[in-house]
């Protein structure tokens, strides 16, 4: 994941002094800072799917199966959390990728760049099953009425 001249912000340190190597590695950060970003906006969806879960599984119990409220958003909610964290993951292994592919000064250095491919690789693959797994349980689940007409006996 290579950077061009054109993806570099302005410089908002207010220092002409900073090197053309050293803007590059701030954009880096400065991407960096927004997939985090994105990635706690991520956990606060997932978190109020959680507690949408909670009260559908309080109203399953307590009022006898009627919801009280809407859980139509319950996926929604997952669905951009989970593409939100995927889209971060996929930036963060392509930062190791480089790193990886970037000369080392030492063996220390190189063996962290492998660490860290390895780690990123991981993480990555984890957030596409997570997300593949949302997906395929949403297309799957059961409507209602199609679960009582295959729960009957066939007439003929």
């Amino acid at each position: 994941m290579t950077m061009d001249e054109s993806s570099f912000p302005e410089n908002p340190f207010q220092c002409e002094q900073i090197p053309p190597e050293v803007q590059e590695q701030l954009a880096v950060i400065d991407k960096s800072l927004a997939f985090i970003q994105q990635i706690i906006a991520a956990i606060i969806l997932n978190y109020k799917a959680l507690v949408c879960q909670r009260q559908q599984l309080v109203d399953t119990t307590c009022h006898g199966g009627t919801p009280v409220c809407d859980y139509s958003g319950i996926y929604p909610l997952r669905f951009a959390a989970s593409a939100v964290i995927l889209r971060a993951s996929a930036f963060f292994f392509g930062l190791s990728k480089q790193a990886l592919c970037t000369p080392q000064q030492d063996c220390i250095a190189k063996q962290s760049a492998q660490i860290n491919f390895l780690a990123s690789l991981m993480v990555l693959l984890a957030a596409a099953i997570r997300f593949y797994d949302l997906n395929a349980v949403e297309q799957n689940l059961p409507v209602p009425e199609a679960t009582e007409t295959l729960n009957q006996e066939p007439t003929i």
